[in-house]
């Protein structure tokens, strides 16, 4: 994407990034569709959606240990509020190039390849609980230090870190959440989870942005850094 972006005068280069990601897209859902997902458990009594619904209180009632994780979980994605601007306060310190950029971004993304393997192995060894706890501590100092940073080696570090923590999130977030309930209720979890958290995912980058427009990029990071102690601590 760097190579594009610094080889062809705008917006022709984000043009061609968009146009080769389209095709990989499309070959990747070729591949999903490819996919013969194995027969799980039926349920042996079916209920309606209105029924569905109403179960769903109790259930948050009935498991303690849930609902805090869920509370912790809802946090978690509010202290993402200073992540999407890490990039927006590099390119005004460094106003790097397109190939910084695209190196920055694939630090990002590089790491997580790894990590997630690592943070897999862990999480079957020590617990997606733990997995979690450091993924938190790592997005608190990828947060501490985009608050201090000014050249490309600590920006580099920024990104770095918040890949490792990504992956974190990704692999055990809902990972830990299969483990909570029975089996015949593993979906109904899941889909408490992240109907309950995807407002608040949507409301964190909205009000860094609001945020942004009052005080310095360096200061939400250091807020965002702060709601994920929070979360941490939950």
């Amino acid at each position: 994407a760097g190579y594009l972006l610094e080889s062809h005068s705008f917006p022709n280069g984000f043009a061609y990034c968009f146009i080769v990601a389209f095709f990989l897209q499309i070959c990747s859902w070729v591949f999903l569709a490819m996919v013969r997902e194995p027969e799980g458990p039926v349920a042996e009594e079916a209920i309606s959606f209105r029924r569905y619904l109403a179960d769903l209180p109790s259930i948050l009632r009935s498991d303690r240990n849930f609902e805090l994780y869920l509370a912790s979980s809802i946090v978690l994605s509010l202290g993402a509020l200073g992540s999407p601007f890490f990039i927006v306060a590099a390119i005004s310190d460094l106003k790097p190039s397109g190939e910084l950029i695209g190196l920055f971004t694939a630090l990002y993304t590089g790491v997580q390849a790894i990590t997630n393997v690592l943070w897999g192995y862990l999480g079957d060894r020590r617990g997606h609980k733990e997995v979690l706890l450091l993924g938190a501590l790592i997005g608190i100092l990828a947060g501490i230090l985009a608050a201090f940073a000014s050249s490309q080696v600590t920006y580099g570090l920024v990104f770095l870190l918040s890949g490792i923590s990504a992956s974190a999130f990704t692999v055990s977030g809902l990972s830990i959440v299969l483990e909570f309930p029975k089996t015949d209720r593993r979906s109904i979890y899941v889909g408490l989870v992240n109907t309950l958290r995807s407002p608040f995912q949507a409301l964190a980058p909205l009000l860094g942005g609001a945020l942004a427009n009052v005080v310095p990029f360096r200061t939400i990071f250091l807020f965002g850094a702060i709601v994920v102690a929070i979360g941490l601590i939950l």
